[in-house]
């Protein structure tokens, strides 16, 4: 019993509210006059704690127990009843509820005579059932505001995203170079580190703060002299010893100069004292360095910490915005890149077409609009389709799903195999369960669909992927239609932009059904205002095709091209100083390829851009990006690129 046998004692002060009715507050409790105490003693016999309260109009809100009165900031939270046997009970029960805070959700004073258990009950079971639907309306809202600031928060991480890519994208990052220690040239003006020389490694304090930092770069003195050279660069906190990024770069990525060395996101959080240190543990490189360098904690020191010379590193330093990704094309080699390993990467495949094998005929069939190919399954035996050269070597997991065409009548079985020819697919098709090149057969399920996938070696070479399709033993009737979609393989990184740019011509083809295949598109070409980028605009009263090449970069967007597109043509009216072949540098959806040109300077120029099947998207879509390099612009010709256009056209 937590109320006082003493109501009225008064204290000298007002002590702290003992444990027991600290706990006590946090379950439910009934609520009684301090002035009624003594009619209470039937109330003690329930199992919930009763409180007796009055209002001081000094002290506010106070509670009696244990011989003393103490001071409450709030009602309880729990309140389950709030009961009173006379008038004068009601009144000082009401002003004690009405006057604090929390009043409003104690429940309605319950009048009753001393010793009606009956309605004490009542009071107590109506209480407790209004308490808990308080408390579930309560969660209710709360899981409804979580729920709401769950997609408040995901769809702010998706504009965010989409603002980063868009920044990323067009290169629109904060890039400053904050500092510079160029190459100070002359004789004595490099260090050899590596196995042919007497360093293995050296560090260099970095005289700015880390937050922000987005890139360093050391300057190579000369190529490197031993194809298995490779450059290790740590970036390291001197306060905490953590390491704040690290790059491994093989000879083969290496070249004379500057080599720009990109952090994955600008760094953050306290600033720090940066030290970069150098080692090149196989073959040998030479680093330049700085001018004099007055300071002895700025200069280049040895693994025992003393100066290697009077000069620091030539090293230079950029920033942005904390927490932010440098631009791509300012980089050379980026942070967790292919220069740390290998890796993988997962490109589409998208196959022309299929060779189709059933029944005792062969036919070749092309893709169809949604990109999935045809596959029906024979009367009887297998449907073999072979997508010649479909899985580029290095590929590790190739993935598909079969799908059936309209109603599931009958069980359908789809499989694929990596395999030279026919007679390897046939053989593998043999096997009950998956193995190296071999899915295994796979049922279509209730939806008639059948998720596939094989795996193939590390490295294994270029292979023709095998669609195989079955029905099962005794079917009769026709054959339900069916087709494969989704094709897809995970290529290691240094083989993914290796694929073929042209497609192997089709043979004639010959459906096996009656079906509309997608019409050959020959060429066509692109009205100006239908594309969409960076670097040019649409030249007024010229004509739809007629667009201007601003500057020495182009940003091309373009929606719903060909399946069949084979190459972009940049028609231009006439050269530009150092337009020539050599000098034009694109890619194609993030992929490198090359830009031939051909025409004159009187009759205008045509600049083919192949696309590379590496680069070729689901949705259609391509963004070429078009670099005019300046170190072909003639010298001392300070002129704008500015380039009129005629046309682009795309081809099959």
């Amino acid at each position: 019993m937590l109320a006082s046998s003493e109501a009225g004692t008064t204290a000298s002060r007002q002590p702290a509210l003992p444990p027991s009715l600290v706990a006590a507050m946090r379950e439910p409790v009934l609520l009684i006059a301090a002035v009624e105490w003594n009619l209470a003693r039937d109330v003690l016999a329930v199992p919930v704690p009763v409180l007796a309260i009055e209002h001081d109009a000094e002290a506010g809100l106070l509670l009696h127990a244990e011989g003393s009165r103490f001071p409450l900031p709030a009602m309880p939270p729990l309140c389950v009843a709030a009961i009173a046997f006379t008038e004068e009970g009601v009144a000082a029960l009401s002003q004690a509820i009405a006057m604090t805070p929390g009043g409003d959700a104690v429940p309605a004073i319950t009048r009753m005579q001393p010793g009606d258990a009956m309605g004490l009950a009542t009071a107590v079971v109506s209480g407790t059932t209004a308490m808990l639907r308080r408390q579930a309306a309560l969660l209710t809202g709360s899981l409804r505001s979580l729920s709401q600031m769950r997609a408040a928060h995901e769809d702010h991480q998706t504009r965010l995203a989409q603002l980063e890519a868009y920044v990323a994208r067009d290169n629109r990052q904060d890039f400053d170079q904050v500092f510079a220690e160029e190459p100070a040239g002359g004789e004595d003006a490099a260090i050899r580190i590596g196995r042919g020389a007497n360093l293995g490694s050296l560090t260099q304090l970095l005289p700015i703060a880390s937050r922000g930092v987005s890139a360093v770069a050391v300057h190579l003195d000369d190529s490197p002299i031993a194809h298995d050279a490779v450059l290790q660069v740590r970036l390291t906190s001197l306060e905490d010893g953590q390491e704040r990024a690290s790059w491994r770069l093989p000879a083969a990525g290496l070249k004379p100069g500057w080599q720009v060395l990109g952090i994955e996101r600008a760094l953050t959080g306290l600033s720090r004292t940066l030290s970069l240190e150098v080692t090149v543990p196989d073959g040998t490189l030479a680093l330049s360095l700085g001018g004099h360098q007055p300071l002895p904690n700025f200069r280049a020191t040895g693994t025992d910490g003393q100066p290697l010379a009077p000069r620091s590193l030539a090293f230079r330093v950029w920033t942005g915005l904390p927490g932010v990704m440098p631009p791509v094309t300012a980089i050379d080699h980026a942070e967790g890149s292919a220069d740390l390993g290998q890796g993988w990467e997962e490109v589409p495949l998208l196959p022309e077409t299929i060779e189709l094998s059933r029944d005792g005929a062969t036919a070749t069939r092309r893709a169809l609009d949604d990109d999935s190919l045809p596959c029906d399954p024979a009367r009887a035996g297998v449907t073999l389709g072979r997508l010649a050269g479909a899985l580029p070597a290095g590929t590790l997991v190739a993935q598909a799903t079969g799908r059936l065409v309209g109603e599931v009548t009958e069980p359908v079985e789809f499989a694929l195999a990596a395999a030279i020819t026919a007679a390897e697919a046939l053989d593998l098709s043999g096997q009950d369960t998956p193995a190296i090149g071999w899915s295994g057969w796979v049922m279509a399920d209730e939806d008639g669909l059948a998720p596939l996938r094989l795996f193939q070696a590390e490295g294994a070479g270029e292979r023709g992927l095998f669609v195989l399709t079955r029905r099962q033993a005794g079917a009769t009737g026709t054959p339900p239609r069916a087709r494969i979609g989704g094709l897809r393989a995970t290529v290691a990184a240094s083989q993914a932009g290796r694929a073929k740019d042209t497609p192997t011509a089709p043979s004639p083809l010959a459906p096996l059904v009656a079906e509309a295949d997608e019409t050959e598109v020959g060429e066509s070409f692109v009205a100006a205002r239908d594309f969409r980028g960076t670097g040019f605009h649409a030249l007024e009263g010229g004509g739809d095709r007629t667009w201007r090449w601003l500057g020495a970069d182009v940003n091309l967007k373009l929606d719903n091209v060909s399946r069949h597109a084979t190459r972009i043509e940049v028609l231009v009216a006439a050269a530009a100083p150092g337009l020539t072949e050599g000098s034009i540098t694109c890619a194609v959806n993030g992929v490198p390829t090359r830009a031939n040109v051909a025409g004159t300077a009187e009759a205008g120029l045509s600049v083919v851009i192949p696309l590379p099947q590496a680069a070729r998207r689901r949705d259609r879509g391509v963004v070429l990006d078009i670099a005019f390099g300046r170190a072909h612009q003639p010298p001392g010709d300070s002129r704008v690129l500015s380039v009129a256009c005629t046309g682009l056209r795309i081809s099959a």
